[in-house]
């Protein structure tokens, strides 16, 4: 009977920290919420310890040998996890739109921009959280693995939104924009009326086709580091000045390892070419005609 009657009580104990975790959990949240800075947090995180230690004080059974150790802790754990989804949401909001409109823009200083945008960032909010995480007493190991769980999804992230951007319908659409913008410029232009049309016509076509390459050589492959390539001039040779091997030829191994758009990754460096880029390369690689078929023909109306 005696034994039954304490192991009621040791629930009803159990049951009440368990309470007072969820509470002091949510006051956190809220708290978190509407923290602007790094002290805000760590006034936050003393605060709702303060209220816990108080809490657990408060239910002890004296002549027990229970504690609320096991139960700190996992409010502590709860706490951080928060944490870090609170500076996880940071680090998107920090980086998805202007990612896309770097990657929608295509200019030839995109990648150093991601770059330099992706560094600020991660490196802002990872220094953030460990200021924050030193009111929990972590050791330098565990801040070590939640910071590089941060750079890890800043990372994903970037590689999500490349991926998303090299849709190769969406590639395609931004190079025959950009075609059609080039041609535009030309025609806008005070050289347009100074022009011999033997000359200027497929010195024009030319730079609009080498313009629009551009935006597929951005999105062929993700660029983390600074490491220079060749992507670029490879796509150029290969699709506008045509050196690689006849695809109805016999692919053999040498013809094969021509061929630059043939592997999964870039040959200088190993990287990896964005999904469904391939589709993209196929789609221009008659630029003339499939950069696109309407953009071309639309402009050969408009130089006539």
């Amino acid at each position: 009977m005696c034994q039954y009657i304490m192991q009621e009580v040791r629930d009803s104990y159990d049951t009440m920290l368990m309470h007072l975790c969820s509470n002091t959990l949510e006051r956190f949240k809220t708290s978190l919420e509407q923290s602007q800075n790094v002290d805000a947090i760590h006034l936050c995180s003393q605060s709702c310890m303060r209220e816990f230690d108080q809490g657990c004080e408060d239910a002890a059974i004296q002549q027990s040998e229970w504690n609320a150790s096991k139960f700190r802790e996992k409010l502590i754990c709860d706490m951080l996890s928060e944490m870090m989804a609170k500076y996880e949401k940071q680090i998107t909001h920090a980086l998805a739109k202007r990612v896309e409109s770097l990657l929608e823009s295509g200019e030839r200083d995109t990648w150093a921009s991601i770059r330099n945008l992706f560094e600020g960032n991660t490196e802002a909010a990872v220094s953030e959280f460990s200021d924050a995480a030193v009111s929990f007493n972590l050791n330098s190991s565990e801040i070590d693995t939640k910071s590089q769980h941060l750079r890890e999804h800043a990372r994903n992230l970037l590689e999500m939104k490349a991926r998303e951007a090299a849709d190769a319908g969406r590639v395609l659409r931004r190079m025959k924009y950009r075609f059609s913008q080039v041609l535009g410029d030309y025609e806008n232009s005070m050289s347009w009326y100074n022009w011999t049309e033997e000359k200027n016509l497929d010195e024009v076509e030319r730079n609009a086709l080498s313009e629009s390459l551009r935006i597929l050589s951005i999105m062929a492959a993700m660029r983390f580091n600074e490491m220079p390539d060749q992507i670029e001039m490879e796509l150029y040779s290969s699709l506008m000045d045509r050196t690689v091997p006849d695809p109805s030829l016999p692919n053999t191994f040498m013809g094969a390892k021509l061929d630059p758009l043939a592997s999964d990754t870039w040959e200088e460096d190993g990287r990896r070419r964005t999904r469904r880029y391939a589709a993209a390369a196929l789609a221009a690689a008659a630029p003339a005609a499939a950069i696109p078929a309407a953009v071309a023909a639309a402009s050969n109306n408009q130089w006539r």
